[in-house]
């Protein structure tokens, strides 16, 4: 049923035999659903799309009409700038709290090659600031802060932390769990050089000569192959026999295990 709402009609207002909604002329959407014991409470219809969605507001008398025409006011205000807030607070109850995001996000990336680290940086850096608020309300200042306390002591860290919380809400984002990030245009704190120091040919053999020395033959054959490889220590770790063809000296190590994703060949 659609009327003119006033105040005094809403305070009156009797259940009958069945669950009514009733429909304000004055906020279109604006509905107010009374139950057959008496309970009333403010919603707001809308379409997103071709989907006809219902927003709760509130219960009414903490809600009354003046307080629910104007949040549904604002809210179709937002509405006719496309969002879709129903979806959005469906989306945040999902992605409850930082903690619980985190673990699904480390769960859906297990076979990420940096998620090791990932949730290092989560359990080390990330937890012990967030993991009990709510993922929706994490501030970008709160994040700021958080970053600059660990730039105080590990600036090139502090690029790492930020580079995982952003996959974290940008997944979310992703798997429709929320609808925005509070990590939009946030900056590494530290600027990052590529390393440019080199091992001279004494250094070398003074690595080789301790290599020889050492009592772990597994741990010394690993570097032993990085310096003369020049190859990444986790490529050279998850490498298979099937790799090598020892007749014309080739190690092909497949995509799958490289940082490029490309067929890697070394002589």
């Amino acid at each position: 049923m659609k009327l003119k709402m006033n105040a005094k009609w809403v305070e009156t207002l009797k259940p009958g035999p069945k669950r009514r909604d009733y429909h304000d002329t004055d906020c279109p959407g604006l509905t107010l659903r009374v139950t057959p014991s008496g309970a009333k409470s403010w919603t707001l219809m809308y379409y997103a799309g071709k989907r006809r969605r219902r927003l709760t507001i509130g219960s009414f008398p903490a809600i009354g009409l003046h307080d629910a025409r104007k949040q549904g006011q604002k809210k179709r205000g937002a509405i006719q700038l496309g969002a879709d807030p129903a979806a959005e607070k469906k989306a945040a109850r999902e992605a409850g709290t930082f903690g619980e995001l985190a673990a699904q996000y480390l769960d859906a990336k297990k076979h990420k090659r940096s998620i090791r680290e990932d949730a290092r940086i989560v359990d080390v850096y990330l937890n012990p600031r967030f993991e009990h608020a709510a993922a929706k309300d994490v501030k970008r200042s709160d994040i700021g802060a958080m970053l600059q306390t660990v730039a105080a002591d590990a600036p090139v860290m502090a690029n790492r932390v930020l580079a995982c919380i952003r996959g974290i809400y940008n997944w979310a984002i992703g798997a429709g769990l929320l609808e925005s990030t509070p990590c939009l245009r946030l900056q590494p704190p530290a600027p990052e050089k590529s390393r440019t120091r080199c091992l001279t040919n004494d250094e070398i053999r003074a690595v080789w000569k301790a290599l020889d020395a050492s009592t772990s033959t597994a741990i010394a054959d690993l570097y032993k192959l990085r310096l003369l490889t020049a190859q990444r220590g986790g490529e050279i770790m998850g490498a298979a026999w099937s790799e090598f063809d020892l007749e014309s000296r080739w190690w092909t190590i497949p995509g799958s295990r490289t940082k490029n994703k490309l067929d890697h060949r070394v002589y």
